[in-house]
């Protein structure tokens, strides 16, 4: 029952949630990319990179919570910011929405930082 009992919580929680809402604004982005070929690449990347990230939170609140997940999943949201910015410089993402996304990925490695400590 332990493991049910955490399943629930991380759900709850403000990093999963914040986590959940820039992942799916990232992946709406990415859906739209990957219609056009010169960017089916990169959006595979963010696909992948986004999937790691809940993924990584999800196993960072599992049990007693494993930090080394929740590393990992700042590590994947720094790689996602840095395919975010090569679209960007592709121009592929204006600069206001690239603003946005990553603020709203900021406010996730904030969370994720004050959990670890």
């Amino acid at each position: 029952m332990v493991g049910i009992h955490s399943m629930t919580d991380f759900r709850n929680s403000e990093s999963w949630n914040q986590a959940r809402f820039a992942i799916c604004a990232v992946l709406e982005f990415a859906e739209a990319w990957s219609r056009r070929i010169e960017y089916r690449s990169l959006a595979k990347n963010i696909e992948h990179l986004s999937v790691a990230v809940l993924d990584n939170i999800a196993k960072g609140y599992e049990g007693t919570g494993n930090k080394t997940f929740l590393k990992k999943a700042e590590q994947s949201i720094r790689r996602l910011e840095n395919e975010l910015h090569r679209v960007h410089r592709k121009g592929a993402l204006k600069q206001s929405d690239a603003t946005l996304l990553k603020l709203n990925l900021d406010s996730v490695k904030a969370s994720l930082t004050n959990l670890e400590r």
